[in-house]
């Protein structure tokens, strides 16, 4: 069974009033969220710029594109498949990538981005390949 059985796409919302925007990430009800904490990290990704390039043994992570744009490229270690999802902030969704897909963050904006993610578990050299 391919992996990408098990990505899903959360669509998210911004709540806007006078004060500013609001954009709830993550709120405990996600599927498959582990009863240990992991980490909650950025990233930043220059234009023309790639980031991450790698897969995880065990940890899944949840993707959120809080400003600019991203290609984040997909593949199914075991099965090979391979698959795109456009993020930008105007459209905010949470991406969550499970373990044996390994993926990459492509700037496809003309402007840096700012990603927030989240792993199930910390960081563990042994897991990232």
């Amino acid at each position: 069974m391919s992996q990408f059985n098990f990505i899903e796409i959360i669509e998210r919302a911004y709540i806007s009033d006078s004060r500013g925007d609001f954009l709830k990430i993550m709120n405990g009800s996600e599927g498959g969220l582990s009863k240990v904490f992991g980490e909650i990290y950025m990233v930043r990704g220059r234009p023309g710029a790639s980031r991450a390039n790698h897969y995880h043994i065990a940890a899944s992570e949840w993707f959120t594109i809080l400003s600019g744009s991203a290609k984040l490229v997909l593949i199914d270690i075991v099965t090979n498949q391979k698959r795109s999802i456009d993020l930008d902030s105007k459209t905010p969704v949470t991406v969550k990538v499970p373990p044996l897909v390994a993926h990459s963050l492509i700037n496809s904006g003309e402007s840096e981005f700012s990603l927030l993610a989240y792993s199930d578990m910390p960081y563990f050299v042994a897991d990232t390949i």
